[in-house]
């Protein structure tokens, strides 16, 4: 018989036998768990990493350099954290590195930044937009329209072309320019060259949206419907507040507007009108350089007469302290000024004038519609295609910063 002795020797290493080989599970168990933990873990950083980036994808697909776009993602990102991505969520933030504020200037450059999230793993991603005032093909024109160019009648001089996503018709016409066109060029005369048949150039569908969110209002109905008589400028706007840049809207309701011997130192955008006539003699310069100085929702009537803008006809001073030209002011009405458009003058509708026009545009005109002049149009073309203006910039107005893209884990 054994002892008892034995028996427990036995029953302890029996006990002991056990123990070991649980305590081997609970490790192998404890060494699978971390594994699988890790694995989840590298699954879960790449899923938000793929997350952060797709982001960033969704939101320069959306990126346009205006300022309704940067006041969108100022107040709040272009995606919230809430939306979805197989097994994540992601959000995308905007941040100006200059000063802070998205929506100062369509100049500063923005950082976006993607945030992908899966399971405990946060993964980011950032690139910065700046930007890109590559101009549209438009704009590389002295003419261009989005339809027929009828010259009735007319003296057109230019050394930019004259451009058509139409056709082109001169009849008892001197056309002392380039012309081009997607369609037909017929009738006479031609005097440089022609080129039907060619690619279409891009005008710009709505570049008034820009400068309508900067812009301060000019009363249609304290105007009485007419600009006339008056001097309107950066530190002056008679019938409204006045705009650092300028920058004056004028919504007409519907109805016609009337520029006429007038001097303006801005952009004036006329929204929702009928026609826009600008008569008599007129002056406008941009205030701030390269920007337009005529943006109208609607068509635009030139029966602008060439002569002199004369202080003393008018009865009005054109050159006060507030608006001074060319930095020259004073507080008489003896002065002249050259009735000239010194900018980019933009139609979404038809552009017109008649046989007792004499106009003179140095910069660009632009229009969606067609174009029908008669008289004679000076057309002296100055426009820097690569710095473009807001509105007349193709891409979106931004471009990806080379080397910008970046990388990070939070």
């Amino acid at each position: 018989m054994r002892s008892p002795r034995r028996r427990g020797t036995v029953f302890l290493v029996v006990l002991s036998v056990v123990a070991l080989v649980v305590v081997l599970i609970l490790a192998s168990m404890a060494v699978i768990t971390a594994r699988r933990a890790a694995a989840e873990a590298r699954v879960s950083a790449v899923i938000a990493r793929a997350a952060a980036e797709s982001a960033l994808e969704l939101a320069l697909a959306d990126a346009a350099n205006s300022f309704a776009w940067r006041t969108s993602v100022k107040s709040g990102a272009p995606f919230a954290a809430s939306d979805s991505f197989p097994a994540a969520s992601f959000s995308v933030t905007a941040a100006d590195p200059v000063d802070g504020d998205v929506t100062t200037s369509l100049d500063d450059p923005v950082t976006l930044t993607g945030a992908g999230l899966s399971g405990s793993a946060r993964q980011m991603a950032s690139v910065v937009l700046e930007l890109d005032t590559t101009a549209v093909s438009g704009l590389g024109c002295a003419l261009a329209a989005g339809g027929d160019i009828t010259l009735s009648s007319a003296t057109v001089r230019s050394l930019g072309t004259i451009a058509s996503n139409a056709s082109v018709t001169a009849t008892s016409s001197s056309v002392l320019a380039p012309v081009i066109a997607v369609g037909s060029i017929s009738g006479s005369t031609y005097g440089v060259s022609r080129t039907p048949l060619s690619p279409a150039v891009q005008i710009p569908a709505q570049p008034w949206a820009d400068y309508t969110t900067i812009g301060s209002a000019l009363s249609y109905s304290l105007a009485g419907g007419q600009l006339r008589n008056v001097v309107i400028g950066p530190g002056r706007n008679p019938y409204g507040t006045t705009n650092a840049q300028g920058v004056y809207v004028v919504n007409a309701g519907g109805g016609n507007l009337l520029i006429r011997d007038a001097r303006i130192l801005g952009t004036l955008v006329v929204i929702n009108a009928g026609t826009v006539e600008v008569r008599g003699s007129v002056v406008m310069d941009p205030a701030v350089t390269g920007w337009p100085v005529l943006i109208v929702q609607g068509s635009v009537y030139f029966t602008t007469v060439g002569n002199d803008l004369s202080e003393s006809a008018a009865g009005a001073n054109f050159n006060p302290v507030a608006v001074p030209y060319r930095g020259d002011s004073d507080i008489d009405t003896f002065d002249n000024f050259a009735s000239t458009l010194n900018g980019i003058v933009y139609a979404s509708g038809n552009i017109t004038s008649d046989a007792a026009t004499r106009c003179t545009i140095r910069g660009a005109l632009l229009t969606a519609g067609k174009a029908s002049l008669a008289g004679e149009l000076n057309l002296r073309y100055c426009i820097n295609t690569a710095a473009a203006p807001p509105g007349f910039r193709a891409g979106g107005g931004f471009k990806i910063r080379p080397g910008s893209w970046a990388r990070a884990v939070q």
